[in-house]
């Protein structure tokens, strides 16, 4: 994983035309804060040839960027606990496999009906049937999902546990859709089953970039900040003054007691089998103890 316990940030002059100004970047390191500042160093330097050059390229883009976070919890040994850009809490794990379905944002929801389509012949699920409620707000704290796409979830669910009868996928409500997390078996994600997997499950490919670049995968433990009226932290890490800590720390003292009244999902239910994998049992603990523990709107 592109978890990082010290961060460094470097300074590197650059040309461009008759201009010259300075390129900022940061470097993380797991060694040292001496290791961390050569990285970004040398990443600084990269940067200023590529601007004079004009050639940067994907390798600046957000998802192949190690993530700036800092480490809150480690959870089994392998398992970190971050708190992201605009300050809710992230577990990263190396193997077990996460796939958040947004149908809210950048059409999402249609992404997921082609590709369910080749399940539209199949029978609808029964009316006393529990599944087929979750796409219709069931509850005081469940969003709707529009256009029904919460029954076929469900029946894509259900076909990948038929395919595969060594597969055990948990179901949860999102403010956004839906979460999946893969119990029976542990999965790289840069390896081409995470892939097919988070692929059949309508994952946005923006998210399978992201782990793939983060060689982890990645779910949101507690709420987005303005879900729950809040603005996003004053600052980001690593805050290099004590004026900056002092104001982040009132601010995470304003987020942590406005998101009592939330939660990050609601627990839908098991497809497949329900055993749990010895290395994604404190995993899934972790995940629903903090995502999920209270019966409360979801943000």
């Amino acid at each position: 994983m592109r978890i990082y316990r010290y961060w460094a940030r470097a300074k590197e002059s650059c040309t461009q035309g008759a201009q010259t100004f300075d390129v900022s970047t940061y470097g993380g390191s797991n060694l040292s804060v001496e290791d961390a500042l050569r990285q970004a160093e040398e990443r600084a330097r990269a940067a200023s040839r590529a601007i004079e050059h004009g050639s940067i390229g994907d390798e600046y883009a957000y998802s192949d960027r190690p993530l700036r976070e800092e480490i809150v919890d480690e959870i089994g040994g392998e398992a970190v606990i971050t708190r992201n850009a605009y300050g809710a809490q992230v577990i990263n794990t190396p193997d077990v496999l996460f796939a958040d379905v947004d149908l809210a944002e950048g059409g999402m929801a249609s992404r997921l009906m082609n590709a369910l389509a080749d399940l539209l012949r199949r029978p609808s699920p029964k009316a006393d049937d529990p599944w087929s409620r979750i796409g219709d707000g069931d509850g005081p704290n469940l969003p709707n999902v529009p256009g029904g796409v919460g029954r076929q979830i469900v029946l894509r669910l259900q076909r990948i546990v038929d395919v595969d009868r060594r597969m055990g996928l948990r179901l949860y409500r999102t403010h956004g859709g839906f979460r999946v997390l893969a119990t029976t078996r542990t999965y790289q994600a840069d390896r081409p089953e995470a892939e097919r997997l988070m692929t059949d499950l309508g994952t946005d490919p923006l998210y399978m970039r992201l782990c793939r670049a983060q060689d982890c995968f990645r779910a949101r433990l507690s709420p987005k900040p303005w879900r729950c009226g809040l603005e996003v932290p004053p600052t980001r890490f690593p805050r290099e003054s004590d004026a900056s800590q002092q104001r982040f720390e009132g601010w995470l003292r304003t987020y942590e007691q406005a998101t009592r009244s939330y939660a990050t999902c609601a627990f839908i239910g098991t497809f497949g089998r329900e055993e749990v994998h010895p290395a994604v049992a404190p995993v899934l603990e972790a995940h629903d103890r903090l995502a999920c523990a209270v019966d409360a709107p979801l943000a």
